[in-house]
């Protein structure tokens, strides 16, 4: 099947809407969406912190396959750089082996445009893009994820992954009757409580409604202690954050009454939200981004650990990257489980991670970066 990639256009939605009823006929819930045809003029990063635009894989009158090209600025190296996300991925050839090509297609398109790609999520590194990726030889890792159970009955009885098999409900149930999940999970809390002491009960927060001029500040402090990070200022914050969003909580953290970070916490009831098929009707918290020095990141991490303890969530999860931050996860009492959250990158960004890690600058990525927060 030949294809011509291009930008998506109005009277592609017909085409698209095709796709979409054969891929659901077919029984798969992925869709390819389309574009704001009441926009007029095309979107740019020196208007807008995030830009998306939509690609699609033409094949006479029908469309095989879609995906997006999410931009944004980066810091690395002393120096701002454009990068792009892949995201949405979304191909005929689930359905139909004449369009096997079309995945490919759809990301060497991508890449001529902007050598500068990533790929985040997508299940993990088995699912079929992830797999493309490799084959591309992308460089491919694994986002690091931290966990910690506060009601760990309640959540051996709820979650999802626990419950898979008939031996995993089988142990879950009499782990969570007996109380020794309960047991294990104080002690080991005490534990980590007490190995770091109380220098991190000295950071404060305060909750905001937005970024502001104090966010750009700690930007232009923070952002050469990276090798690799999303642009933080308020103007990318606000517009990843816009107010309204649900679920979310900015917190501005202080040590001594002196900005030393933020980070955003969000609790979530999973009942009735698409975060329900894995996590029943817990109550779950999600230390979503965060910035800081790195040797702040403890104190800083722990002050959104103690906002969603108050907020009495079921458990608390995050996704980290950088070294200090992964540290600090631990050193708060997080617990490092199996991640589903692949990283790829094109060899140009590789190159830059690279330089950046032989500089002792790491990258710092959280589960906010590629697609965006997860909107319940």
């Amino acid at each position: 099947m030949t294809v011509m990639v291009r930008r998506f256009k109005t009277a592609d939605v017909p085409a698209i809407e095709r796709l979409n009823v054969r891929l659901a006929t077919a029984g798969l819930p992925h869709r390819v969406g389309h574009e704001d045809s009441r926009r007029s003029e095309e979107r740019r990063l020196d208007k807008e912190s995030i830009v998306q635009r939509l690609y699609v894989a033409a094949a006479g009158e029908e469309i095989r396959g879609g995906i997006w090209l999410r931009e944004q600025l980066f810091w690395s190296a002393g120096r701002s750089v454009r990068v792009g996300w892949t995201v949405y991925p979304v191909a005929e050839s689930l359905i139909d082996g004449k369009a096997a090509g079309v995945p490919a297609s759809l990301l060497f398109s991508l890449l001529r445009q902007q050598p500068y790609l990533m790929a985040l999520g997508m299940g993990g590194h088995a699912g079929p893009f992830a797999k493309i990726l490799a084959a591309a030889r992308w460089a491919g890792s694994s986002l690091p994820f931290f966990f910690h159970l506060r009601h760990p009955s309640r959540v051996l009885r709820h979650l999802a992954y626990a419950r898979t098999t008939r031996l995993r409900r089988t142990v879950a149930d009499c782990l969570a009757a007996s109380g020794v999940a309960w047991t294990a999970n104080k002690l080991l809390a005490g534990v980590r409580a007490a190995m770091r002491g109380g220098r991190a009960r000295q950071f404060t927060y305060a909750v905001v409604d937005r970024f502001d001029s104090w966010a750009d500040e700690h930007w232009e402090r923070c952002r050469d202690s990276y090798g690799f990070i999303a642009a933080r200022d308020s103007r990318a914050l606000n517009a990843l954050y816009p107010e309204g969003f649900r679920c979310l909580t900015r917190l501005r953290v202080q040590h001594s009454g002196r900005d030393v970070g933020w980070i955003c916490a969000r609790s979530i009831n999973a009942l009735g939200t698409r975060l329900e098929r894995h996590f029943g009707g817990l109550r779950v918290g999600i230390l979503t981004d965060g910035l800081a020095q790195p040797g702040d990141a403890t104190g800083v991490m722990e002050a959104g650990f103690r906002y969603l303890v108050d907020e009495d969530v079921d458990l608390i999860v995050t996704y980290q990257s950088h070294p200090a931050w992964c540290a600090a996860a631990s050193d708060i009492g997080l617990m490092r489980g199996p991640s589903n959250c692949a990283f790829y990158r094109s060899p140009a960004v590789e190159a830059l991670l690279t330089r950046a890690a032989a500089d002792n600058r790491h990258c710092h990525l959280t589960r906010s970066d590629g697609d965006g927060p997860e909107p319940v």
